[in-house]
């Protein structure tokens, strides 16, 4: 165990007490700007009801995130993409690599993740489209399939408050993904009540 928290101590790194006896919590500091994005959050319009729900929990002892989102189709939550952020040791911010529509897995989005010193996070992707999926434009992919640019940002206003945005690149420069993501709201999903 000494050899374990010297290692640890060496690397920057900060050990948590563990939560059960097999299980090790490891902190390291340069995760901090992402903190805020843990937690299950509602994405809509200010005012609206929620269009989608997003779940970002730590995985991997703390050294990586995992992403999920779930689209609101008539009341029912719908798989939209699930994935996972890993840690680049070497430029410090995190690879992402997620599946849309979870159930088909004919787009996969990869790239990364970094905080600028103002604490905004984005997340820059390359998205893979299969043949005869429906692209970004409506417009069914053909050939080989289709890559696509999307940028998403992520703006913390308070701690139950971020507000994003979701931006693709085109021919003539960066549009709206959808009408309105040029900004939309996230807020911190209400804990449910407990059932009688």
């Amino acid at each position: 165990m000494l050899k374990l928290v010297m290692a640890v101590a060496a690397a920057g790194l900060t050990l948590a007490a563990p939560a059960t006896a097999n299980h090790l919590e490891v902190t390291i500091p340069d995760f901090a700007p992402y903190a805020f994005l843990i937690g299950e959050w509602e994405i809509h319009e200010e005012g609206a009801p929620p269009a989608a729900i997003n779940r970002a929990t730590w995985s991997g002892g703390g050294t990586s995130i995992r992403m999920e989102t779930d689209i609101i189709v008539n009341g029912m939550q719908v798989p939209h993409y699930e994935g996972i952020l890993v840690w680049n040791p070497i430029r410090r911010d995190f690879d992402m690599l997620l599946n849309l529509d979870p159930s088909g897995a004919k787009v996969q989005e990869r790239g990364r993740v970094w905080a600028a010193a103002d604490g905004m996070v984005t997340r820059e992707i390359v998205a893979s489209y299969a043949p005869g999926v429906a692209g970004p434009d409506g417009k069914k992919v053909g050939g080989k399939g289709a890559e696509f640019i999307f940028r998403q940002t992520f703006r913390k206003v308070s701690r139950d408050r971020i507000v994003t945005s979701l931006m693709r690149k085109t021919a003539s420069g960066w549009v709206a993904t959808f009408p309105g993501s040029e900004e939309v709201l996230m807020t911190r999903r209400r804990a449910k009540l407990p059932q009688p």
